[in-house]
């Protein structure tokens, strides 16, 4: 099995991994992103969407050696309110995934991938069971020449500079999971989020500078997510239309150098979240890491958690105004069970 803690996580490029991923309906309940898209037999990827559904199906290999090096390696643990983040120093290798990527170096398809991510997690290596240290974490990695190219294509600002390549950790041990009804704690309303938009490189606010009364949607998206970009095209259309009776925020996950650009392309008004809390944010109302989802809050509580689909403008009228409407709410990978 190829070393992506060494090596970054994206998988080899030389094939269609995402139409692969599609055609064999592989589903996984890994710490890989999750969404709702769907892809049809004629839909064509671009460079970009291939490479990135490819990276976050490489995490789910990644987190799994991550947490196998964990044990060996210096780690520096850092604060779950902190915006930028230090570096986890990777100084050994693991004779077990040599010896996998070595038999196995030509793997042609996602199905051997995964097998062989499966047969690593059943070999019984001892580091696997071993504890490792607590707290949300950024690990750092150098790009590879053709993704830095590429990099500095999207746009005129020196993007890594400003927004480094940081993969992101999240340890659930921290979190108070909030379902559905609950009021929002304190601690997720100050929490520091790093922000940009159209206009805005870089700037910090907390959801506590949002205003109660009025009902603010949360929208966690990517750009490979075409219902997750539909989605925040939609919700920016409600907030020209009803004013300053809601409000917007999208939440970036996925690596924080796409968001900038990709929002000024599209024209989006309103600022998105990226870094680590972006996804400190996210696990507050999933169980892993998930796009295409929003959060709807008034008056300090969780009122719903819906997909793409499924409501529209009268709807949304209708619950700023507050009349008693039935939100198509969307519990997958919520913290809904079913004795609630």
């Amino acid at each position: 099995m190829r070393d992506f803690l060494r090596d970054r996580r994206e998988l080899p490029q030389g094939q269609s991994y995402a139409r692969i991923l599609i055609q064999k309906n592989i589903k996984h309940k890994n710490n890989s992103i999750l969404t709702d898209h769907k892809e049809s037999e004629d839909e064509e990827l671009t460079l970009d969407e291939k490479n990135s559904y490819a990276s976050y199906l490489a995490s789910i290999i990644y987190d799994y050696q991550l947490k196998l090096k964990y044990a060996n390696e210096e780690s520096v643990v850092i604060n779950k309110n902190t915006r930028h983040s230090d570096i986890i120093n990777n100084k050994t290798s693991d004779t077990f995934l040599s010896f996998i990527s070595s038999s196995f170096s030509n793997y042609q398809n996602i199905s051997v991938v995964f097998i062989l991510f499966l047969f690593s997690c059943m070999a019984g290596n001892p580091l696997y069971a071993q504890e490792y240290s607590s707290g949300h974490k950024s690990v750092s990695y150098i790009p590879k020449e053709k993704e830095l190219n590429y990099i500095k294509s999207l746009s005129d600002v020196d993007l890594l500079a400003r927004y480094p390549l940081f993969n992101y950790l999240v340890d659930s041990t921290l979190i108070k999971p909030i379902k559905i009804g609950d009021i929002i704690p304190d601690e997720l309303m100050q929490l520091p989020l790093w922000v940009v938009g159209q206009k805005t490189l870089s700037d910090t606010i907390r959801l506590a500078d949002y205003p109660r009364d009025k009902l603010l949607v949360i929208d966690f998206w990517a750009n490979w997510c075409s219902p997750c970009v539909a989605s925040m095209e939609k919700w920016e259309s409600y907030v020209d239309t009803l004013g300053g009776q809601i409000q917007l925020l999208g939440v970036n996950i996925d690596f924080d150098y796409k968001a900038f650009p990709f929002i000024r392309k599209r024209g989006w008004k309103s600022l998105s979240v990226i870094g680590l809390n972006a996804f400190v944010l996210n696990r507050y109302f999933f169980d892993r890491p998930v796009v295409s989802r929003m959060a709807w809050i008034k008056d300090g509580r969780l009122i719903a958690i819906t997909g793409t689909k499924g409501y529209d403008l009268d709807l949304v009228r209708k619950v700023v105004s507050g009349h008693e409407v039935s939100i198509p709410n969307n519990y997958q990978w919520t913290y809904i069970t079913n004795e609630d």
